[in-house]
């Protein structure tokens, strides 16, 4: 039976091995269409016209212009969600912050179960993606606003014990935001997120370097100090 797919997607990488890899599994699933591969931004741009592409798939490392400028460059003139493919780096955050919609760590191995579970987050976050555009678009210029000096005054006597907040991966740059207007006096907070483990440390130590809060990501037998705002950063896989 024919399957009609719906979800165009453009393949931006500078690496024709990676190209081919991505191309070839994302395809297999059947709401799923490569209509270009790029192998960088300025290519891609061109391609973008064409095509006109419902997601981008794109590289962090590229010649000629890196995927967090492209990123910067590209959404105040197509209102297109980007997934980000990228190695061990904080440049991931970064590319959330220019606002892209999601990251994919690229496989740490060779091995056909590394690139089938690679191919198989990329397919996921595609299509969370795709709904995510609207949202995205509307939302860029969001900020959190400072926070009353009511909320602001909240001690630990309140009757709240523990705050938690869950997100996936697209939502490291919200809860940033917020983590940066909130007071250091209010009760001790669990952050559950959807993020690879190699990027879970790097964003524990972002919040704990740039937020009124002491962060660190979470282990077995860690527990809550309900002396401090301390900030677990749970794995979620």
């Amino acid at each position: 039976m024919y399957i009609k797919k719906n979800i165009r997607v453009l393949i931006v990488d500078d690496s024709v091995v990676s190209r081919q890899m991505i191309g070839k599994g994302i395809s297999e699933d059947p709401g799923i269409e490569v209509v270009a591969v790029a192998s960088d931004p300025f290519d891609a741009k061109e391609k973008i016209i064409k095509t006109r592409p419902n997601v981008i798939v794109c590289d962090v490392e590229m010649p000629k212009m890196n995927g967090i400028e492209f990123v910067r460059q590209l959404l105040p003139q197509y209102s297109v969600p980007v997934i980000m493919v990228s190695g061990a780096s904080s440049a991931v955050f970064e590319a959330i912050e220019a606002g892209a919609v999601d990251f994919v760590a690229k496989p740490t191995g060779k091995s056909h179960q590394d690139i089938e579970t690679f191919i198989s987050s990329i397919i996921q976050k595609i299509k969370t993606g795709v709904m995510a555009k609207a949202i995205q678009s509307r939302d860029r210029n969001w900020e959190a606003k400072p926070l009353s000096n009511n909320f602001a005054s909240v001690k630990r006597k309140s009757t709240v014990d523990m705050i938690a907040i869950g997100a996936s991966t697209g939502g490291t740059e919200a809860i940033f935001s917020i983590l940066r207007h909130l007071p250091s006096t209010i009760p001790g907070i669990v952050i559950v997120q959807h993020i690879p483990p190699v990027f879970s440390k790097m964003y524990a130590e972002r919040l704990d370097s740039q937020t009124s809060f002491s962060a660190k990501e979470a282990h077995t037998g860690d527990y809550i100090d309900m002396a401090k705002s301390l900030l677990l950063l749970a794995i979620c896989r």
